[in-house]
């Protein structure tokens, strides 16, 4: 599966907060997002998983467009939290405990 995003742009107020984002996800990787607070990371996560949708841009999936109440991550979860990992394991490890 190839999850991408295509000039995403979304907007708070009068506020930025992804602006002209091009990203391609491949089925069978590991992503990690890294920001700071108010980056966009979290509003990221939620338009890939079609809770919201972007002011502007489009994300497809294998191609094809979708919208919000679209599943594009199947058999997936996000997990929107601070998550403590064990520093004596590696992050490949951590992950795993996570599933």
């Amino acid at each position: 599966m190839r999850l991408e995003i295509i000039n995403g742009q979304k907007i708070y107020g009068k506020r930025p907060i992804l602006n002209q984002l091009n990203l391609v996800f491949q089925s069978g990787k590991i992503y990690g997002l890294k920001g700071d607070n108010g980056s966009g990371k979290t509003v990221l996560l939620k338009i890939l998983a079609g809770y919201i949708k972007l002011d502007k841009g489009k994300v497809l999936q294998d191609g094809k467009v979708y919208g919000v109440k679209n599943h594009y991550i199947q058999d997936a979860g996000i997990l929107i939290e601070k998550v403590e990992f064990l520093s004596h394991l590696s992050l490949r490890e951590n992950l795993e405990l996570l599933r």
